[in-house]
């Protein structure tokens, strides 16, 4: 799925500037969603992202600051929404 705007996603949908906070973060490839993950040091991940073992290929990211309570629900609603094809999608859907 396109993202056209990071207002597509959600309107707390940020570029990231914010350090240890509970995150759902967007990596974006050519305007595609390609990874929805959640993170409280939302740089680190996108770090590990950047090379090694995890490495996938993105070009932007943004952001949606939460609290943990909700993290989890929120990254499985966007996971499935989105169906990014970095995510194991079947492990999401009940």
């Amino acid at each position: 799925m396109k993202l056209h705007s990071r207002l597509y996603i959600n309107e707390r949908a940020i570029k990231c500037n914010y350090k240890k906070s509970h995150t759902v973060y967007f990596l974006i490839s050519g305007g595609e969603i390609v990874y929805v993950g959640r993170s409280v040091d939302v740089f680190k991940r996108l770090g590990d992202h950047s090379s090694g073992y995890e490495k996938k290929v993105f070009d932007s990211y943004f952001c949606i600051k939460t609290n943990e309570k909700n993290v989890s629900k929120i990254e499985k609603k966007y996971i499935i929404k989105f169906k990014p094809k970095y995510n194991n999608i079947p492990s999401y859907i009940d």
